[in-house]
Order: structure tokens, then sequence, then C-alpha cells
């Protein structure tokens, strides 16, 4: 999944929001990654690499062997994102919770945010059909209606499948 909003600043090679990911091991655990200063826009600090790790992560490492706040000091031995391991097969629900908590407080993920969730058909299926979040209809960064926001947040763009903008009844 990747987070826009007004918050990032979007650059070259992709920079802006950060990507999470969240994939269960054979063994059960879930293993959570959030991006870190390669991908997202404006960096963090180290303040908020330090809410990273008090969050449960372990945060990319700098040759200096503090965080590596500039990527270019990344190690190499370390993740160069976010990285958090959940074991003990905590439930989906614990761990949506452990990544919002993450984007809200560290990334200030708002009202205003949006959700990219790659570009499988059938997971933007799956989430339009949940409907929990708003489905934005196509314009030329989102040419295949693929994102998504919290309902009513973006009264601005138009929802998927309508002809008019969105109005709050």
């Amino acid at each position: 999944m990747r987070l826009y909003g007004p918050q990032f600043k979007e650059a070259s090679f992709f920079k802006g929001g950060p990507i999470v990911t969240v994939r269960k091991t054979y063994d059960g655990d879930f293993v959570l990654t959030i991006s870190a200063n390669e991908d997202v826009n404006p960096p963090l600090d180290w303040n908020q690499f330090k809410m990273m790790q008090f969050l449960g992560f372990d945060p990319p490492i700098g040759f200096d062997g503090d965080f590596a706040v500039d990527p270019k000091r990344h190690r190499g031995d370390s993740y160069p994102y976010f990285n958090a391991v959940l074991n003990k097969a905590p439930s989906v629900n614990k761990t949506i919770e452990h990544m919002l908590v993450a984007l809200v407080c560290v990334f200030q993920c708002g009202e205003q945010s949006r959700f990219y969730f790659g570009d499988n058909i059938a997971l933007t299926r799956l989430v339009h059909k949940l409907d929990e979040l708003d489905r934005y209809k196509s314009w030329p960064g989102n040419p295949k209606a693929e994102i998504f926001g919290f309902k009513g947040a973006n009264s601005d763009l138009e929802l998927f499948g309508s002809r008019t903008k969105y109005r709050e009844s």
C-alpha cells in the first residue's frame, strides 16, 4: 500500500508517501515494513526514527551505528526500511492497528490521506467491495481508479462510479 497526502511532496524516483507491506511467514508471524527516507519526501528526522523504534520497528542503521536518517549513510547490514516482526500469530486487526499507529503518529496520516493498494485488480475490487473507503474516479495520476480515501474526506474528488462530485448528505 502506498500512502498519499498533502504532507508528502512527490519528487523524482517516486519519492513521496511511505510504502507499507504486510506478509505472513510460514510460522504464522506477520512482518510489517514501512518505507524510510530512501522513499519518503519530506524525509523523517532522527526523532521520528526514534518513535518508529519505540513502536517496535527496527530502523535503518548508518555507518556510525546510529539511525540512517540520510539513506546514503545506510550501512547495508540492516534493512533500508522500518521492519517489525509481530510474533505469536497476532490477529490481522492487531497488525493493521500497529501499522496505522505508525502511519498516524510518525507519518502524520490524516483525514486527507489517500491509499493505493497496488495494481492487483482483485485487491482493488475487494477494498472497493468492503465499502469502508471512498474509491476515486480516474484522473491522470490515477488512471485505473485505484486510489482510495477516508469516506467524505476528499470531497473535491469525484467518486468512482458516480457522475457528480461527492456531496455530504
